[in-house]
């Protein structure tokens, strides 16, 4: 599985780590994954370590994860801190899921390290 996922209950943050190639289903299934664990444990802080992604499903599948978000019953309260791949064509497209999903009004910044992702979401979020 190009995915793994790990709540770490002393930051309160919910973390899903994606390595390699990951097909559209398998970003569905973490997806899903994740909301379904926000709304079983009230977790709202989700960090997406994409550091080692090296292939990712279309632009048309990230493009409808905001839209999933709101099927799930995610809150708005939710912040979601994603540390960039290292490939440019794949910083892209997370550069794109950042703005889709500010612009559908979801909290969600990109970082270059794990340690500021965690950092920001430790925050009180407004810097």
């Amino acid at each position: 599985m190009p995915y793994h996922q790990q709540h770490h209950s002393d930051l309160d943050v919910f973390e899903t780590v994606y390595t390699g190639v990951v097909s559209a289903d398998e970003l569905q299934k973490a997806i899903d994954e994740g909301n379904d664990f926000h709304l079983k444990q009230g977790v709202e802080n989700f960090l997406a370590d994409l550091s080692e992604l090296q292939s990712a499903p279309t632009i048309l599948d990230v493009f409808d994860l905001p839209r999933q978000y709101d099927n799930a019953g995610v809150t708005r309260s939710s912040r979601m801190a994603v540390v960039i791949p290292k490939s440019r064509e794949m910083q892209s497209l997370a550069e794109f899921y950042e703005t889709v999903c500010l612009n559908r009004g979801w909290n969600v910044r990109l970082f270059e390290t794990r340690d500021e992702a965690v950092s920001w979401l430790q925050s009180d979020g407004l810097s």
